[in-house]
């Protein structure tokens, strides 16, 4: 009954999205740490690559500056992760 309940409040914490935006820039900042394999920091540049122009397409397509509010969140933390690749 215990391992239940526990595993519930597990699931409610990582459904929650200011916890698993926090636990993204740690991984972002665990990148900057430890030697990444080159293919993996390929894999990462062009995810990187990705993100930059979906961001672009997305700020293109907006009627109203209000519709991407959170832009410059999404700018710092796209900066950090490609700051981390170098």
């Amino acid at each position: 009954m215990f391992e239940i309940i526990t595993q519930n409040k597990w699931v409610n914490l990582i459904v929650r999205s200011d916890v698993m935006a926090a636990l993204g820039l740690v991984t972002i900042l665990m990148l900057m740490i430890i030697p990444l394999p080159p293919i993996l920091l390929d894999m990462f540049l062009s995810l990187n690559i990705t993100t930059a122009l979906l961001i672009l397409v997305m700020s293109l397509y907006m009627s109203r500056s209000v519709e991407f509010a959170i832009f410059p969140a999404v700018l710092l933390a796209t900066t950090l992760f490609r700051l981390s690749l170098n």
